[in-house]
């Protein structure tokens, strides 16, 4: 018998805020006694709900348990910037251009947006929260637009189209004199995350699924073939366990060493009334990452994607800083 226990469960600080401004999300029940089924998923966040859909595509008749610690959205998955790009996004690279085979890279991320589009479709789910809008690697210096002349280069090496944005061209998307340049691109999908992954939950428990939220694994044991899955108020037999987790993987004594947990942190503006709009002008709805990798995430937003009170808003994400409190 092999039994792993869980040596912390995730804390979330603040509120998620595309979560919040979409309003009170329904609430699923926690898991309680005896339950069974064939695979339990743990984590109900982008992978877990694409695994959820993907098992009962390949067996429409299996019996799927899928597990949160929190709430669906207010973790990772509700807390990101929203953008599903499919061309190289390399972090550590001067340009955003990646290494190695980049072609499987896109063909996979193009596969991953295709798979969501899909679901967006089959779960009636808001098109607002699944913009195919492209985005605009912004550049707010000479050294960040030679970057972006760069990465088109990389791009048409590859065979990838692009179109250049000169400075009065940014201003007219985002009434902003702030950018030099950019490059757009059309492939990303820009998301209302915590609608998308409203629309999944709901998708998946109409297709079966039994979810249940305020339930983090504390314990998991396996038991010959099987696995029991041990929650505060539950225990849960199955044939097979997912683990789509991240950052908690580690204190389960998975990938050991192995991972560093990076926090970002963002800030939203409350809503911008007709005043407000008309001296910002631009776009009502665009997403500009920052042609500099570790420069600014920045994002407008309209009522459809769920601002709370005027016809707008604006997202904003800032630089990367690290926190030593552990998230989902």
């Amino acid at each position: 018998m092999t039994q792993i226990r869980a040596r912390r469960l995730p804390i979330h600080r603040g509120l998620a805020a595309w979560g919040t401004i979409l309003g009170a999300a329904l609430v699923t029940a926690r898991a309680e006694g005896n339950l069974t089924a064939d695979i339990v998923i743990v984590g109900a966040g982008f992978a877990g709900m694409a695994a959820s859909r993907r098992v009962l595509q390949i067996d429409p008749a299996a019996s799927v348990i899928l597990i949160d610690a929190g709430a669906v959205a207010e973790g990772a998955a509700g807390r990101n910037s929203g953008f599903m790009i499919d061309l190289p996004h390399e972090l550590t690279s001067h340009d955003y251009a990646g290494s190695g085979d980049d072609v499987a890279v896109i063909q996979m991320n193009r596969a991953a947006i295709a798979f969501a589009s899909d679901a967006v479709v089959d779960y009636d789910i808001d098109p607002n929260y699944f913009d195919g809008a492209g985005k605009v690697n912004g550049a707010a210096s000479i050294t960040s637009t030679e970057a972006n002349v760069s990465y088109a280069n990389h791009l048409t090496h590859m065979g990838e189209q692009s179109e250049w944005l000169d400075a009065q061209a940014m201003r007219d998307l985002t009434g902003s004199a702030h950018y030099l340049s950019g490059l757009y691109t059309s492939g990303t999908v820009v998301l209302q995350p915590a609608g998308v992954m409203r629309g999944m939950a709901k998708g998946v428990q109409r297709d079966g699924v039994r979810l249940f939220e305020d339930t983090p694994l504390t314990a998991m044991t396996r038991n010959g073939d099987g696995w029991e899955i041990t929650t505060p108020k539950a225990r849960i037999t199955a044939g097979r366990v997912i683990l789509t987790v991240n950052g908690p993987l580690e204190s389960l004594g998975f990938t050991k060493g192995r991972l560093m947990q990076v926090f970002l942190f963002a800030s939203m503006t409350p809503d911008l009334d007709a005043d407000q709009l008309r001296m910002l002008g631009g776009a009502p709805r665009w997403g500009v990452t920052p042609s500099d990798p570790m420069g600014t995430t920045m994002r407008r937003i309209d009522s459809g994607q769920g601002a709370i009170g005027s016809s707008h808003g604006l997202a904003r994400r800032y630089v990367p800083k690290c926190d030593p409190s552990p998230v989902a």
